[in-house]
């Protein structure tokens, strides 16, 4: 190395460093290879070990399907390449599997590791809800975004929560985007209140079924009904979440919750003999047909 910088100096100053930069920075040692760069999450653990996580599909994913014009995650780039954190920060941030801080920074942190490794850092969008329709099973993020099966499978907090399902076909929703069905919106605003307030401590939710309102209906197009793993059913009516004013029609969405508390301290040994309604003022609760 001493006589290269010797012999840069005498070939003429900027030039010779000029030239003499260009061959370090393209020696072997200091090239990244496709598909070797570490992956990890933000507290450093290894991707690959998330049991959610199809990683050989999504290291695939990060390779060829990003759209990223410089190739700098597909093709031998040297690690002291101009721009090189910030071409792949950039890359990484049009990924829809990289959860977002922010509406304008995506949870990515990318750093050189001398002399040829790049340490990505990524925060994932991971399994929340499972939602199926008549046909399909889809999974979502906490957001609401679809997740795309190849990449994620159900992890063990979304397998805990209720099924959120659709007793109808609801066309196939665009992965990568918030399903904004109210049905949905609303089944997942449930699940969150239902376990706050310990109701899915108290008794286990199989299914929070989504059912398509009565036709004429204006103020809503769904209703959702809770289906204990036990047996029966519980009228919760139409959904409720931030934003959304509830229906007139029906009672306020915290005397609904109070409702469906005290009764199933009430009913929880004869659950499924009984279809509790805590849509309105005073709730009803009437045995099931045999």
């Amino acid at each position: 190395m001493t006589i290269l910088v010797a012999t840069a100096v005498a070939a003429g100053g900027t030039w010779g460093f000029t030239r003499l930069w260009y061959y370090v920075i393209n020696l072997d040692e200091f090239q990244l290879v496709p598909g070797e760069q570490k992956l990890l999450d933000f507290s450093g653990k290894p991707l690959d070990e998330k049991p959610w996580l199809n990683y050989e599909n999504f290291r695939s994913y990060l390779l060829n399907d990003t759209g990223d014009p410089t190739g700098v995650l597909r093709e031998r780039t040297s690690l002291f390449a101009r721009h090189l954190t910030d071409r792949v920060h950039d890359a990484l941030r049009q990924c829809p599997w990289v959860r977002l801080e922010n509406r304008e920074s995506a949870a990515v942190k990318v750093q050189r590791h001398f002399p040829n490794e790049l340490e990505i850092r990524i925060e994932l969008r991971s399994p929340a809800f499972r939602v199926a329709d008549t046909q399909y099973e889809y999974l979502l993020d906490e957001e609401g975004v679809v997740l795309n099966p190849r990449l994620y499978r159900p992890s063990e907090p979304a397998r805990r929560r209720p099924l959120i399902r659709f007793t109808f076909y609801t066309g196939t929703p665009e992965q990568g985007k918030r399903w904004i069905d109210e049905g949905v919106i609303g089944a997942m605003h449930l699940i969150r209140v239902l376990e706050d307030n310990r109701v899915l401590a108290a008794v286990r939710v199989e299914e929070i079924r989504v059912i398509a309102a009565p036709e004429g209906s204006t103020e809503y197009t769904r209703n959702l009904t809770l289906i204990p793993a036990a047996g029966g059913e519980i009228l919760w009516g139409s959904p409720a979440y931030p934003g959304r004013i509830p229906s007139p029609s029906e009672a306020p969405p915290g005397r609904k919750l109070q409702s469906l508390i005290r009764m199933i301290e009430q009913y929880k040994s004869v659950l499924p003999q009984y279809t509790i309604d805590v849509r309105f003022e005073r709730p009803t609760a009437r045995l099931r047909e045999p």
